[in-house]
């Protein structure tokens, strides 16, 4: 009796989580084109994942997330080829259209919208009628004056702010390195002095001087720490002219699908 508790409980907590496995939300795209790569490459190879297991509804949603994170041409090919295996063409249907309405300026969406007419025509389904706001239609209103543009300001990236820094972080260190060479010197006329007041001006001198060091090291640490804190977290990505290569390699998969591709 025991047992059978066990495995019934077992059962009911595993549910929820296999649920969640086949129903993983795609995420909003990041603004960090690194990472919009990343999460395209991961969404990429879970769609090839679940079409090797024949769950291709669940591949589709893989394959069009990661569409959205970064556009590729093996993920529309992908796109196409999974659609084709799906039994439910109206579900196929349903999904493309919501993607093209959360996702207007997707890369590649010539291809998607032809997939999505090629499944209208094929269900005999008509286009959903745009919703036309009658408002537009009433009496003419005055356009507003336009507000007057403010001058664009200068942005300044943050790998130029740290050099800067770093620069600056320069500059006070040898002003506060010759500061110190200073102060040593009149140190030193300061004990070759045989008069009272040379003695004085020669020690207030070096006073002045080690002071003067001692703010320029605590800047200059300051400057260099703030500099490379801003380099070394500096994760900006550039976009090489490569980067929309495209890798086909056709592989005997069950949906003859494309399983690697270059983001």
């Amino acid at each position: 009796m025991k047992m059978i508790l066990t495995l019934v409980l077992g059962l009911l907590l595993a549910a929820p989580l296999a649920a969640q496995d086949t129903k993983s939300e795609c995420p909003n795209r990041p603004a960090k084109l690194g990472r919009a790569k990343n999460m395209a490459r991961r969404w990429f190879d879970k769609g090839g994942k679940l079409s090797k297991e024949a769950r291709y509804e669940d591949s589709l949603d893989a394959f069009l997330c990661s569409q959205k994170m970064k556009g590729h041409e093996n993920t529309v090919f992908n796109i196409a080829q999974i659609s084709k295996l799906i039994d439910n063409k109206r579900s196929t249907l349903r999904r493309l259209r919501q993607f093209r309405e959360e996702n207007p300026d997707v890369d590649s969406a010539a291809e998607i919208d032809k997939l999505i007419s090629e499944l209208e025509e094929e269900l005999g389904e008509r286009p959903p009628e745009p919703v036309v706001d009658e408002s537009l239609f009433g009496e003419d209103e005055p356009e507003p004056e336009p507000e007057p543009e403010e001058p664009e300001r200068s942005k300044i990236d943050r790998r130029t702010v740290s050099y800067i820094l770093l620069g600056s972080a320069g500059a006070t260190l040898v002003i506060s390195t010759a500061l110190q060479v200073a102060a040593g010197v009149n140190k030193s006329k300061a004990a070759d002095a045989t008069e009272w007041n040379v003695f004085s001006d020669k020690r207030d001198k070096m006073k002045s001087y080690q002071t003067g060091a001692l703010i320029g090291f605590i800047v200059t640490g300051a400057l260099a720490g703030a500099g490379l804190y801003l380099l070394l977290t500096d994760d900006r990505e550039t976009e090489s002219d490569d980067e929309n290569e495209v890798t086909m390699a056709l592989v005997p998969a069950p949906a003859g699908i494309v399983l690697k591709g270059s983001f």
